[in-house]
């Protein structure tokens, strides 16, 4: 039911204000329109945790819906704490009951623990981890006490970026 012009090209500039913004494309092309909706995309800091850029995307993840299929029934870890554990860590039980909660070490408060084991039978591991890493077949969340969880997968929530953040100061 939309009226819409499909322009390929660079945006090298915008000016106006709503409702009357003026484009210019590399093609020195002027497009006039109403809105413009910025979608830079953003990245993913996998940097937090030693090997998690490695494993990102083949046996690490953020997303549920995007990757809880393929690792559904299966041995998981999900790396979290804080007031997030008592949403992510049993939003995951849907696709999987055997679901093991590593903390890293941080903060877990007392009726998060509880509701986590007690009432969705999740394990709590708060060592702190050392390494994460992967084989052909399992990935494994290596923790700084030497013990190692193996897994068919790891999910985690890492910091964001805008990717294009320098446009947003223009």
């Amino acid at each position: 039911p939309y009226d819409v012009d499909l322009k390929y090209g660079l945006v090298t500039n915008v000016s106006g204000e709503n409702l009357a913004f003026t484009l210019t494309l590399d093609t020195d092309e002027s497009v006039n329109a109403h809105k413009v909706v910025l979608a830079t995309g953003v990245q993913d800091d996998t940097s937090i945790l030693p090997g998690l850029s490695e494993l990102w995307g083949t046996w690490a993840y953020t997303c549920p819906y995007c990757h809880g299929w393929e690792v559904r029934d299966q041995p998981l870890a999900v790396i979290t704490s804080g007031q997030e554990s008592q949403i992510y860590a049993p939003f995951l039980t849907n696709w999987s009951q055997n679901l093991t909660v590593c903390t890293n070490g941080g903060e877990l408060a007392d009726k998060a623990r509880v509701t986590l084991t007690q009432q969705h039978n999740l394990t709590i591991i708060d060592t702190p981890i050392h390494q994460l890493s992967a084989s052909k077949t399992d990935a494994r969340v290596q923790f700084s006490d030497t013990t190692e969880l193996t897994v068919q997968g790891i999910f985690v929530r890492p910091p964001t970026r805008l990717t294009a953040a320098s446009l947003l100061a223009r």
